[in-house]
């Protein structure tokens, strides 16, 4: 596979990705009670400020559909992607070992586990921004 054929196929599956995830976790706290203590999140006393972070997934969606267009103009998405997605994972391991070690309501293993996507595609969209 030649590499802009990888670049194209690397950014949909951010788009894929992230649709998936605002939809489980925009949705279904709506219509299923224990959904978010199941990753070992506590239900909010109201879900805007999730469906806020949806939003914001979303709108990476977005980014990453125009960069898989043209990737001539992607780096600075694939900047932004790359750094927040890593942060992303690396908070959601922050809270995790928190509520492990402290009385701080954290996350679960299964959030650690649908997260680390993020990892994996934050580093590849690293390495378009260094490499392309």
């Amino acid at each position: 596979m030649d590499k802009e054929k990888y670049y194209k196929y690397m950014f949909l599956s951010g788009v894929l990705y992230n649709l998936g995830a605002g939809l489980l976790f925009g949705l279904l706290p709506i219509f299923i009670a224990g959904f978010l203590p199941a990753f070992g999140i506590e239900n909010p006393p109201s879900l805007i400020f999730l469906h806020m972070v949806i939003v914001l997934v979303y709108g990476y969606a977005l980014a990453y559909f125009i960069a898989m267009k043209d990737l001539s103009k992607a780096k600075s998405i694939a900047l932004v992607g790359g750094i927040t997605k890593i942060a992303f994972f690396l908070l959601a391991v922050i809270y995790f070992i928190l509520s492990l070690t402290t009385t701080i309501s954290g996350c679960g293993w299964p959030m650690i586990l649908i997260l680390l996507p993020d990892l994996i595609q934050g580093s590849m969209y690293l390495e378009f921004y260094f490499n392309y």
